[in-house]
């Protein structure tokens, strides 16, 4: 929960710190979306590369992996491709139903995917 965000920031700060990582991938379903603002802000003020990643989640969890990385900006990495690899679709429409590398977000608000 909370204790294990806290210490991936704190682990950031100690790889800025101490110039012992090029790139830091953030991964919300890790550190919780509010702790990979507090990370990205970390690496982006030490001039640490960022990249945005995953850990098996949904087309849901990563749309908010998505809509993080597009509206942080500053993220040079992106490996979005879980969905892809789903044999059966949690939404009745997602970036990933194109099934293009180009991930786009939905021009709507909010997260933009409805469920089955």
């Amino acid at each position: 929960g909370a204790r294990m965000g806290a210490l991936e920031c704190a682990n950031a700060i100690r790889a800025v710190r101490d110039k012992t990582a090029r790139i830091i991938n953030l991964k919300i379903m890790k550190s919780g979306v509010r702790e990979a603002q507090r990370i990205w802000s970390v690496a982006r003020g030490g001039g640490v590369s960022l990249m945005i990643g995953g850990m098996l989640e949904s087309e849901v969890a990563m749309g908010t992996s998505l809509q993080l990385a597009a509206g942080a900006g500053g993220i040079e990495f992106f490996d979005l491709d879980t969905p892809f690899f789903l044999q059966e679709r949690t939404t009745k429409q997602s970036p990933w139903h194109a099934q293009s590398a180009t991930l786009v977000t939905p021009f709507t608000l909010g997260h933009g995917m409805e469920l089955l």
